[in-house]
Order: structure tokens, then C-alpha cells, then sequence
């Protein structure tokens, strides 16, 4: 078993979902396991970072979001790297920056992430979790209606428009630009659908693992 396991995937594909799914499954195994979302909103640098996304103009420089990412992610892998725990990453900045951070350059990424891309090279793997555009719409509707039975209002990029328009172009992007890098890097990684059960896709991993 790897002791990462980066579940990634774009909005509405199912991988919080998964990775909550498959950290429970392998503890129920007997495996010691941890769900982990990157950034920890726990830890103060993963604050500064959540609050960066969230800023419209400072989230433009994708270098500096890049360079506190790193930070964080070369930080988390060294902290963990020899501890007994297998984590079930929900995303981590070396795969989600070769999507949303592409201008940094290679030879840039390969020195500021050098931690975390050694210690994915050798203890981890990328799950990619992929599904279509229709089965992503109908679990877009069923989570804002759940939130809005609960009194919460989430206006996002996540919407009706978000998936008609942009989300086959944002999984081509996935597709194109984080599957080669991972190969250049020689960090392994796996596709996986997701477009029927929870189960029979955290069956599916498992059996890939």
C-alpha cells in the first residue's frame, strides 16, 4: 500500500467524496489511515494560504501561490514521510499546481517542490478520479439542495454555467497538462471513473492499488 494516495479530480467529481470513503474503508481493514485535505485550514500556513485564494487580485500571481504551496507541501511530506500513517490526500499543490500554476516553469517546479515530488516519486501515487459532464450537473443540483435545506447560500463557480461551459475544457486541461508531468516527474498515477457507485469506485482503486 503507498502511504500517499493524492485523490484529484476536478469540481463535482466526486473526489472529497472518495478519498473521505476510502480513508474509512482502509481503516475498517485494519490500516491506519487519514483523510487529509490539502491545505490543512488547521495550520497557520495552510491559512495564509486559503485566504490568498480567496483574495481576486492576489490570486492572479500564481508564482507566489505557487512558491506558499510548495512551502506547504514540501513541509507536510518531510513531516510525514517516516511515520506509520497512510494519508488520503485530497488533493496536494504538485499535482494541483501543474494544472492551475502551468507558468511556472519546469525546471522552476522541480526545485521548489523537491520534497514533496521525492517523497510522491517513492511512497505515493495519483488517483485521478474522471466523470461526466452529466452525472457531475446532477451531483452539483443534489449538494446545493442539501445546502439550501440546511440555510446555506454558496454562490460559486461550481454552478449550472460552470458546468455546461467550462468543465470538459477544465478536465481536458487535467488531462493534458498534470498526466505528463507526472510522467516526466516519474510520480505514478491511475485513472479511475466515477459515474456510478461510491462503492464500486473505491472498489475499483483498491483493486489498482
Amino acid at each position: 500500500m503507498k502511504k500517499h494516495i493524492v485523490i484529484e479530480g476536478i469540481h463535482w467529481s466526486g473526489k472529497t467524496s472518495v478519498a473521505k470513503g476510502l480513508a474509512d474503508h482502509l481503516r475498517a481493514q485494519g490500516t491506519p489511515a487519514h483523510y487529509y485535505h490539502f491545505p490543512d485550514e488547521m495550520d497557520t500556513l495552510g491559512q495564509v494560504i486559503r485566504a490568498t485564494l480567496a483574495d481576486k487580485e492576489l490570486v492572479k500571481n500564481r508564482e507566489v501561490t505557487g512558491l506558499l504551496c510548495a512551502a506547504f507541501s514540501n513541509r507536510f511530506h518531510i513531516r510525514t514521510k517516516a511515520d506509520g500513517m497512510t494519508y488520503i490526500q485530497d488533493r496536494d499543490s504538485v499535482t494541483t499546481g501543474l494544472v492551475f500554476q502551468s507558468a511556472m516553469p519546469r525546471e522552476v517546479r522541480l526545485a521548489v517542490y523537491q520534497q514533496a515530488i521525492e517523497n510522491l516519486q517513492q511512497q505515493g501515487i495519483v488517483v485521478y478520479v474522471k466523470t461526466d459532464t452529466e452525472t457531475a450537473r446532477l451531483r452539483m443540483q443534489q449538494r446545493n439542495l442539501q445546502l439550501a435545506q440546511q440555510g446555506e447560500v454558496r454562490q460559486h463557480k461550481a454552478n449550472d454555467v460552470f458546468v455546461a461551459q467550462e468543465f470538459e475544457q477544465l478536465s481536458l486541461r487535467y488531462e493534458k497538462e498534470m498526466f505528463p508531468w507526472l510522467e516526466k516527474m516519474g510520480i505514478p498515477y491511475v485513472v479511475v471513473e466515477n459515474n456510478t457507485t461510491l462503492e464500486e469506485c473505491i472498489h475499483n482503486i483498491l483493486l489498482l492499488l
